[in-house]
């Protein structure tokens, strides 16, 4: 399964993607913290998931006929864009804010990713396919949590949301440095099913 390109380039962008998670979780933890309101971060990022959910939802909602590769790499630019905006948080509010805009774009970046698992591997080895995908991902939360947890400890929790930026704009540079990888490995298993 790994030997699929497509696939492949899934799985290490959803590693890049689980450090922006693993890194987000402990930097809004330590920004709460720093701005004397730590037993909020729960509810703050708690808005972040919500933010998934009402995207997920409306994702949901509509028939698209744009090429899936396509909306998996316009997700991640999205989700990079919207966490480049933590850099200038300042206050709770704010941070609350840039959360729940920005997590309007994981759960269709997450659903698109699956999908293409889904597209590009074997019928018989979609299991295993989307088991690489949700194990990148994990990995990639343990890597995020540990670096970012370094990062805050050294420097406070801006220098955490900088491991979430780092992370996010590699996954991004990574989609779209290899669309074209993603597109012709999406219309091979399409032209094959035809």
């Amino acid at each position: 399964m790994l030997r699929n390109p497509a696939a492949l380039v899934v799985c290490v962008v959803f590693v890049a993607l689980g450090v922006v998670f693993g890194a987000t979780d402990v930097s809004t933890i330590a920004f709460a913290d720093e701005h004397h309101h730590k037993p909020w971060a729960g509810a703050i990022l708690a808005v972040f998931a919500a933010g998934s959910l009402c995207g997920g939802l409306l994702y949901g909602a509509r028939h698209w006929r744009s090429a899936l590769w396509k909306r998996f790499v316009l997700g991640m630019v999205v989700l990079a864009a919207g966490v480049s905006m933590f850099r200038l948080v300042d206050s709770i509010p704010a941070l609350v804010g840039v959360m729940f805009v920005t997590g309007f774009a994981i759960a269709p970046t997450l659903v698109n990713g699956n999908g293409l698992i889904q597209q590009v591997v074997a019928p018989g080895q979609l299991t295993e396919g989307l088991a690489w995908a949700g194990t990148a991902l994990g990995i990639g939360v343990s890597i995020g949590s540990a670096v970012a947890g370094s990062r805050i400890d050294a420097d406070g929790a801006r220098a955490g949301y900088l491991v979430v930026l780092a992370a996010a704009g590699l996954a991004a540079a990574l989609v779209l440095a290899t669309a074209a990888v993603l597109r012709r490995s999406a219309r091979i298993r399409v032209e094959a099913h035809v």
